[in-house]
């Protein structure tokens, strides 16, 4: 399983989802100056205290389940179809989050009348996608390299 570099590949995107919801992925500036972080877990207001102000659920949903695609394409090792299946739908969950990100900071800002800068966690779902991408790849090719062997055979 290890030995796969599509494993690895999924396990880099793995952590890149996982630090979402450590990092923030933007941060806000209201008109009077107050200072607010954005991560999948919600929006944070910096300080001593920092609370969770708007919890973002959709946004924590999304992300541990496009974690625990991810996990769970990795364990499915041994059946090469269905870890190409959940390989892209996991992709696929990866720009979904990255635009409801965007989404939910736009609102955010709008609400809070207020500007907004991304930082560059704010890229790691683009980044996953494309390593996904790259697993993806390399089960294609696993799955030809047994194909070709059992033509031989």
């Amino acid at each position: 399983m290890i030995q796969r570099i599509q494993t690895l590949y999924l396990l880099v995107a793995e952590l890149l989802i996982g630090a979402l919801f450590i990092k923030p992925f933007a941060k806000l500036v209201d008109k009077g100056g107050v200072e607010y972080t954005t991560d999948l877990l919600g929006v944070h207001k910096l300080g001593a205290n920092s609370l969770i102000l708007q919890p973002n659920t959709l946004l924590s949903i999304l992300g541990g389940s496009v974690l625990l695609l991810i996990l769970l394409t990795i364990f499915n090792y041994k059946n090469r179809k269905n870890q190409q299946k959940l390989a892209f739908i996991g992709l696929v969950g990866c720009f979904v989050t990255d635009g409801l990100m965007f989404l939910h900071v736009r609102s955010v800002s709008e609400q809070l009348a207020g500007i907004y800068t991304l930082t560059l966690t704010f890229i790691f779902p683009i980044i996953a996608a494309v390593l996904i991408f790259m697993a993806i790849k390399g089960i294609r090719k696993d799955e030809a390299l047994v194909r070709s062997i059992d033509r031989i055979r």
